[in-house]
């Protein structure tokens, strides 16, 4: 019996997919009931930027809790050995990584800006909007942005997707969907905008593909990106902390 149900037992990857979409529209939902509940969250900003820090922090915490539960042995007795055996090697994808989409991103954003376009994505400006909520909301941020993000985003599109897109389309198509669609989830806020604004999309694609090369030339081990991701993040914020 227990040998049937590990037969019918969904791939990890589904598993994962399916937890982050269901948790996604749960999150919508609670945003939507609690604007209607509370109206007044939309007229008093410091307060609307405490709300939406918590509740981020609260969703990707929730997350990386069911993620690091059905992913334990891929994560923990797979993964993370395949991670500490050759650190250095490990450490230089990291380092490497992590210069390559400052570098990327540089080049897209002189570019664009060349061509007359500024880059201003919703998800960005929401982000430094919670800079203004005071002391809660820019702990909530760091936690979630910093550290929460990063582990649960790479695992649900360098793991989830990853998985989904490889066998059929090969790794350059795993790696171009990829990379679509982790910069899709962060500009979809702008889809409700004009069409230009759907440029927004160009510096997280930048991202996601600097992030799906590493993560496949690094041999898929998910603490790699992981580790670029945090570091990018976290830079980002020091770099938002230092502008405002």
């Amino acid at each position: 019996m227990q040998e049937d149900n590990r037969k019918r037992k969904r791939p990890l990857n589904i598993r994962i997919l399916i937890v982050y979409i269901i948790s996604f529209i749960v999150l919508q939902l609670v945003a939507v009931f609690a604007i209607g509940i509370f109206p007044e969250l939309l007229e008093d900003d410091q307060l609307f930027a405490i709300v939406l820090s918590v509740l981020n922090l609260l969703w990707y915490l929730g997350l990386t809790i069911a993620l690091f539960s059905i992913a334990r042995i891929y994560l923990f007795d797979n993964q993370w050995g395949y991670f500490k055996s050759d650190k250095a090697r490990s450490l230089g994808f990291i380092a490497v990584g992590f210069f390559a989409i400052l570098l990327v991103n540089g080049v897209i954003g002189l570019t664009m800006e060349q061509l007359g376009y500024e880059v201003n994505p919703e998800n960005q400006a929401a982000l430094e909007s919670l800079l203004e909520g005071g002391p809660i909301a820019i702990i909530s941020l760091i936690l979630f942005a910093g550290f929460l993000a990063p582990i649960v985003e790479e695992i649900v599109f360098r793991k989830g997707l990853w998985d989904v897109f490889e066998k059929p389309l090969g790794f350059i198509g795993a790696i171009i969907l990829n990379s679509f669609f982790f910069g899709f989830i962060h500009i979809i806020a702008d889809i409700s905008l004009d069409s230009m604004q759907l440029l927004n999309i160009v510096p997280y694609f930048g991202m996601g593909l600097v992030i799906s090369l590493i993560y496949y030339y690094s041999g898929k081990i998910i603490f790699v990106p992981i580790f670029v991701h945090m570091a990018y993040n976290m830079f980002a914020l020091i770099a938002m902390f230092v502008i405002s």
